[in-house]
C-alpha cells in the first residue's frame, strides 16, 4: 500500500509523535491504539493523548507523554493499579484474540541451537510454555505492559495518575495479574522487581499462587531467550545479562511458593 504522510505541520516537532502506516498490518494496529486509548480514556486509565488522527487510520499524531526516569517505587505502585484496573474491566471490543505466539518454523532449529548454547534447557522451555498456554484466559490484559510502554508519568495524586499506558494493539483476554508478572519481570531493579512480587504474592489468594508462579517461569525464560535468539547484531550484551540474572532468580521465587508451607492444602 501507499503510504499516506501525516500533515506537514507536524514534521519536525519535538512535542509530538508521528506514526504512519506502511502497510494493512499498521492499519490495524494504529486503529486498534485509537480504540484502546480511547477506551483507556472512558475508565480513567492515563493513556497516550491523540493530536490527529486520519479517519481509515493511515497515519497518527500523539502528544509526546512525559515520562520520567527510573522505576521508582512509586511508579511500580501506579502500575500495580492500572494493570488491576485493567483486568477488572470487561473485554474491549477492540481486543484481539488470546493466541500464542510462536517462531517461523524455518527459525526453529537455529533457535534451538542457540538455546542450548546459552545453557536452556529445550525440554524446561516446552514445559514452561506449555504449562503457560494451559492457564485460563479470565480477564483483560493490555498483554505489553513492560517499561516502554507503561510510562513513569509522576504522580499528582488522583486515582490513575503516576503512569500513562501506551502501545494497546496487543489488548487480549489472559490469565489474572498477568500485566502485573509482566512488569516485575521487566523491571530492571532486581530488588525492586523482587518486593513487586512479594507486593503481588501478598495482595492475591493463596490459591492463586501457582499461577503466577507458572507466569513468572514462562515470561522470564520468553523475555531472556527473546535476547539470545535475536540476531547477534541486535544483541544488547548487558540486557541480555539483565534477562538471564531475572530468569535463574525468577526460578528460585517460583520455587519458594512450591515449599511455602500456606501453598500445602
Amino acid at each position: 500500500m501507499a503510504t499516506v504522510l501525516a500533515p506537514q505541520e507536524y514534521a519536525g516537532d519535538p512535542a509530538v509523535v508521528v506514526d504512519e502506516a506502511r502497510n494493512a498490518r499498521d492499519v490495524v494496529r494504529i486503529r486498534r491504539e485509537i480504540a484502546g486509548r480511547e477506551w483507556a480514556t472512558r475508565h480513567g486509565i492515563g493513556t497516550a493523548e491523540t493530536v490527529a488522527v486520519h479517519p481509515d487510520g493511515l497515519w497518527l499524531v500523539s502528544r509526546r507523554a512525559r515520562d520520567e526516569p527510573g522505576e521508582p517505587w512509586s511508579y511500580v505502585l501506579a502500575a500495580f493499579d492500572a494493570a488491576s484496573r485493567i483486568q477488572d474491566l470487561p473485554c474491549p471490543d477492540f481486543a484481539g484474540s488470546p493466541t500464542a505466539w510462536r517462531a517461523p518454523r524455518r527459525s526453529v532449529p537455529l533457535r534451538a541451537a542457540r538455546l542450548l548454547r546459552a545453557g536452556v534447557d529445550l525440554r524446561e522451555f516446552v514445559a514452561a510454555r506449555t504449562a503457560f498456554d494451559q492457564l485460563p484466559r479470565s480477564v483483560t490484559v493490555h498483554n505489553d505492559f513492560h517499561r516502554k510502554n507503561v510510562l513513569n508519568s509522576g504522580t499528582d495524586g488522583r486515582p490513575g495518575s503516576g503512569v500513562t499506558v501506551i502501545d494497546w494493539e496487543l489488548t487480549a483476554r489472559g490469565p489474572r495479574h498477568h500485566d502485573l508478572v509482566m512488569l516485575i519481570v521487566d523491571v530492571v531493579d532486581s530488588e525492586v522487581a523482587r518486593a513487586a512480587w512479594q507486593l503481588l504474592l501478598n495482595s492475591v489468594p493463596v490459591q492463586e499462587h501457582p499461577a503466577l508462579a507458572t507466569q513468572l517461569r514462562w515470561l522470564t525464560l520468553r523475555t531472556y531467550t527473546s535476547e539470545i535468539t535475536s540476531p547477534s547484531d541486535d544483541t544488547d550484551v548487558a540486557k541480555t545479562a539483565r534477562r538471564r540474572e531475572r530468569w535463574r532468580a525468577a526460578q528460585q521465587w517460583a520455587d519458594e511458593l512450591v515449599t511455602d508451607p500456606r501453598e500445602v492444602s
